[in-house]
């Protein structure tokens, strides 16, 4: 009996042994890949003359853009063309904040999500940088990295009255309706930002991850570069072998209800929009993408709701001749921005 006391001890000592060193070596293994990961990218932000990331945490709205953020190097179209790109934002991270108090100028606030971020082009390269100029307003641009519709009405209630807009443009794209309700932003492999978001529901806002195990998660978000890069890559290898529900949405339009409900929760929050604002202040919208049926249901929500829909932008930039795109073949380059500009220059100067 003590001969098997004692081997058992031997064998419990050899497996726990084994826990502990299989321990150290992977705590080993992270702190390196830290340190590598968190090196390689001082190594990067100060080659391209960069502050760091272009938006950051934040527990109210889930995150936002980064203060004070700066970049001042080369970045390559859809195309594979070089451009310089150059962005300094001010110290609440936005890229183009005009004078509050002018009076001798139309003042306008474009309000959207990485399209009017625009973190692919320099300040004055933006299709709200490029209308400063040929309509000669006094521009105030709200734009965050996938923001949906409720972190815009957010941030728009926290500036709105500071600005006294005269008129508004908001900027919309079709991952909004993924963006805007978490049932279908879990569902999603395209458009979704893996970050803790806020989400309106009819018992008021609620804040989740769209991922499995949400809190680790968010804690891997706000404290390892390194997990959150491996994981990163593990979404997308996901990503790639599984049918994207944007699909499934484009097959079935609303009779899909994850998609049906998205569109009651956004055209709520329109409606939001619309109730904190001045009934003097002009409201325009656009859509950085042509996808159906999003384009059809976010022209509805918005012309049922008095605002203006601005129709032809992702047809012109589309159909353009030229790379219109940046290298991740998704948002605008500089071509891009300016065709932009110029559908909305257009139709502005006709309706204003």
């Amino acid at each position: 009996m003590l001969a098997l006391i004692m081997f058992w001890q031997r064998i419990m000592k050899k497996y726990i042994f084994g826990i502990i060193s299989f321990a150290l070596i992977i705590s080993l293994l992270g702190i390196g890949g830290e340190i590598a990961t968190r090196v390689y990218h001082h190594l990067k932000y100060t080659k391209n003359q960069s502050s760091g990331k272009s938006i950051t945490l934040d527990e109210e709205l889930g995150w936002l853009p980064a203060s004070n953020y700066v970049f001042n190097a080369d970045k390559k179209d859809a195309s594979g063309k070089s451009y310089s790109v150059k962005i300094q934002a001010n110290n609440d991270g936005l890229r183009i904040f005009g004078n509050p108090q002018e009076e001798n100028k139309k003042k306008v606030l474009f309000l959207g999500d990485s399209f009017t971020h625009a973190i692919e082009v320099s300040d004055n390269k933006t299709y709200y940088g490029i209308l400063k100029n040929t309509l000669s307003i006094e521009v105030f641009a709200i734009g965050v990295r996938g923001y949906g519709t409720l972190q815009e009405y957010m941030i728009l209630d926290k500036y709105v009255d500071e600005i006294r807009p005269d008129i508004i443009v908001i900027q919309f794209h079709s991952n909004d309706f993924s963006n805007n309700y978490y049932e279908l932003e879990l569902r999603s492999i395209w458009h979704n930002n893996a970050m803790r978001r806020p989400y309106f529901t009819n018992n008021g806002i609620i804040y989740r991850l769209p991922k499995n195990f949400p809190a680790i998660r968010h804690i891997i978000n706000k404290y390892s570069q390194f997990l959150y890069a491996i994981i990163g890559r593990i979404d997308l290898l996901k990503a790639r072998h599984s049918k994207p529900v944007e699909y499934i949405i484009q097959e079935k339009g609303m009779s899909y209800p994850f998609f049906r409900d998205s569109v009651e929760i956004t055209e709520q929050l329109i409606k939001k929009i619309k109730l904190r604002i001045p009934s003097t202040t002009q409201v325009y919208a656009f859509s950085a993408d042509g996808i159906n049926p999003f384009y059809d249901e976010l022209k509805r929500i918005s012309e049922i709701n008095g605002i203006h829909f601005i129709d032809g932008i992702p047809q012109a930039v589309g159909s353009a001749k030229i790379a219109t795109r940046a290298e991740d073949n998704s948002h605008w380059n500089e071509a891009g921005h300016q065709i932009a500009a110029n559908v909305l220059e257009h139709y502005f100067e006709a309706n204003w």
